[in-house]
Order: C-alpha cells, then structure tokens, then sequence
C-alpha cells in the first residue's frame, strides 16, 4: 500500500487516520480498543513508523485516561458519606498536542455541574501532581431525566443540549417556563447556533415547542396534546417534532474535531501574513508553489491542501490582499 501513495497522498491519508481514530476514542464508552491496536499494527507494517507514532500516542492516551480516570473516582468515593453521595462523575485525559484540533466551545454551566467538575478536577491534581485539567464543555455527555406532568423522559445528551434544557428548570407547572433564543445565548454566552441546535434536538422530543406567534419563542411541552385536543395543533405538533427530529440527528452526529475550514479560520490573520509577505518578496506564484512554500515556512508546517488553500486565497482576493491573474497569485497593485 505505501508504494502505491505519494508521499503528498501518504500526509493526506495519515491525517485522515489520525481523525477518525480521535472520534472512535473519543465517542467509545467501554475502552475496549482491540480493533485499533489491530488497525495500527498493521499500518505499522506497512508505513515507516514515525507516521504511526502519533496515533499510538493517542491510544496510549485513552488506555491511561481510563486508568487515571478509576483512581480519581476511587478517592472521590471515600469521600461519599450516606448524607452526602457523590454524583457519578467520568472524564476522558488526552495530552492536546498528540491529539486533532477538538472542539472547543465553551459556555456558562450550571453550578451544580461546574462544582462536580471543579472537585474532580483538585482530585486529578492529587493523582496527578502539577498537573491540571482544560475542560471542552462540548464534548461531554450526560444522562438527565425530565419530570413533565404527564411524563418522565430519559436522554444521553450532549452537555451543550443538556444545559440549554436546564435553563427552562421550573417547580411551578402552573406555567410552563419559556425563553427565548437571544435570551439563552446571553445567559449561557453560547454560540447562537449551538443554542438553536439544542432547541432543536428537544423540540424533536417533544419536550419544547416554538410558538407559533412568537419566532424564536420555546416553552415547555408539559403535557402532549391529547385525543380531545384540536387536530390542527396535533398535527402542527407531529410535523414539527418530525422536522426537529431529522434536524437532530444530524447534529448529534457531529463531529468533535474542528473542521479544516474552522482550524483555517482560526489562525487566518497568521497565514495571510505569510502569504501575503511571500508574494511581496517572491512576486506572483502559482497556487501549487504558495502551498509549498507555505509548508515550509509557517511554524508547525500548513496542513491544509490545495483546494483548500486557493478557497482561502479566494477570500483574501475579496478583502483585495491579492489578487489572481490566469494561474498566477499576487498582491493588489493600489493606484498612486
């Protein structure tokens, strides 16, 4: 196999393993990784080694998360009395620069939380001297229950959708507590998106509802519509549910790794300087001979490919940075 690759090919295809070995990590939950100790032993085989050390290291990282993960816990538990339990509680420890760029949103949690993380995080320290932990609040999962009126709804969920739904806590069921988008972002200081998404995912589960008056207006579902209810909001109700539902799928299945736009996006003033003082000093160049260049100069190399970086020029071109003439790339000559 590694004959048959160039070595460009050989980058892209390393790369590519080292991202889908991160979600299988990441999103598995018994730590049984005999298929990926399997997997990489046979690239071994057939790549020179240094391509694979990196991937070893991130499944070191997951086997001694786990082993990290049991001592932490196991001194949390002497500290649980009748009175005072202490919750469940499980994270993953990966070294961040072994590892794919993660998602890393983040957003106001609730206390409760942010105090179970907090005590676990002192107990790391104790397990785990002069170290400490960087939470990525999007990535986590938890299991909550809903007590509606008429239901009780059990869900693992996405931190982020978990603490969107939390925001809508009431004891009075007098009145179904409501919010709105713009109020849920400024309470929780999350990305709008990521807030819509969430009311999405519970929509679908018939646990919100989007008024029909009122845009961007979510209340809670407390009891479903019934046989005596009208069969217009039966039928608004299904529709809505079905569409969120599909909506909702999607997003759980995202990913969590950055995606190459969100990593070229991240460090773009970086990488226009670069290619922008290039040009100045090298004059125009053809896309393949600023990709290069680009690999060699920028600390920690440029890991994108081609189309992908003449789809950034494309952008810079419209900040008029540069501009393109046939297949050669230069700066904007400005009018004296």
């Amino acid at each position: 196999m590694s004959h048959l690759i160039t070595l460009e090919e050989k980058a892209v295809f390393i790369k590519e393993l080292q991202n889908v070995l991160g979600e299988r990590l990441l999103r598995s939950e018994d730590y049984n990784f005999q298929k990926e100790l399997q997997l990489l032993k046979m690239f071994k085989m057939r790549f020179e080694e240094y391509h694979i050390t990196q991937c070893e290291i991130m499944l070191r990282d997951a086997l001694e998360s786990q082993r990290v993960d049991q001592a932490v816990n196991s001194a949390r538990a002497n500290q649980s009395t009748q009175y005072s339990p202490i919750p469940d509680f499980h994270a993953k420890m990966i070294s961040k620069y072994y590892w794919p760029a993660l998602r890393d949103e983040t957003f106001v949690l609730p206390n409760k939380l942010a105090e179970i993380m907090h005590r676990y995080g002192e107990e790391y320290r104790r397990v785990k001297v002069d170290r400490r932990l960087e939470w990525l609040h999007v990535l986590g999962a938890v299991s909550i229950d809903l007590e509606l009126v008429d239901r009780t709804i059990s869900e693992e969920v996405t931190t982020w959708q978990a603490v969107v739904i939390y925001q809508f806590h009431s004891d009075d069921v007098t009145f179904p507590a409501t919010n709105t988008v713009a109020a849920l972002v400024s309470a929780l200081e999350m990305d709008e998106a990521l807030v819509r998404a969430a009311l999405t995912f519970w929509v679908g589960k018939l646990v919100l509802r989007e008024s029909t008056s009122s845009p961007d207006t979510f209340t809670v579902l407390e009891r479903l519509p019934t046989a005596g209810s009208s069969t217009a909001t039966t039928q608004a109700t299904a529709v809505a549910a079905a569409a969120a539902a599909a909506q909702a799928e999607t997003a759980a299945a995202s990913s969590t790794l950055k995606s190459s736009a969100d990593l070229l996006q991240d460090n773009a003033k970086i990488y226009s300087s670069f290619l922008v003082g290039m040009l100045t000093n090298q004059g125009a160049m053809p896309a393949k001979r600023v990709h290069m260049m680009l690999k060699m100069v920028v600390p920690g190399g440029f890991p994108f490919e081609l189309e992908e970086l003449v789809g950034f020029m494309g952008e810079l071109v419209k900040e008029e940075k540069i501009e393109r003439a046939g297949m050669l790339w230069k700066i904007v000559k400005k009018a004296l």
